[in-house]
């Protein structure tokens, strides 16, 4: 009898884990650069029925750093984390910092937490300077002068004489 019961419970439990909700956090986007506050997102995966107000992020505990072997800077104490959700359902973990990120690499834990479960993921980001572009041409100002005020460039006089 003992056995019956046993199969039927196990039975049971296994139809159960199907509908266990399996909350995820995607890969990070980046959208900031060295010297500049920290702007990142998360995509939350599988969040099922999960209302946004359902799901707290954190950066995890010093315990948890501990565990996995990382160090847990300071600076990463100021960031922030918010769950949006857009109009067609999809949800992100918005990460941001009013300190800017004056280390090129960054190595911390999320810590997600729901009614039914919690998840860690590790994130190792590298965070490049900014790149600066030729699209706005330098003009010297000898340059300008002479577009502004009509005052021909003395080295342009120069050579214009020598031309002669």
């Amino acid at each position: 009898m003992a056995r019956k019961v046993a199969a039927v419970v196990f039975t049971l439990g296994c139809l159960q884990a199907g509908t266990v909700m399996a909350l995820g956090l995607g890969e990070l986007k980046l959208e900031s650069f060295l010297n500049e506050p920290l702007d990142a997102s998360v995509d939350l995966l599988n969040r099922g029925t999960l209302h946004e107000d359902e799901i707290k992020v954190r950066l995890a505990t010093h315990e948890d750093f501990t565990k996995l072997g990382l160090e847990r800077s300071y600076f990463l104490t100021s960031i922030t984390f918010e769950v949006v959700s857009d109009e067609s359902g999809n949800a992100k973990i918005m990460m941001s910092s009013d300190e800017p990120v004056l280390e090129p690499y960054l190595d911390f834990i999320v810590e997600a937490r729901w009614p039914t479960g919690r998840l860690l993921r590790e994130y190792t980001v590298l965070i490049d300077p900014p790149v600066f572009t030729d699209a706005t041409p330098v003009v010297s100002a000898s340059q300008r002068v002479e577009e502004v005020e009509g005052i021909a460039d003395p080295a342009k006089k120069k050579r214009k004489n020598l031309d002669n």
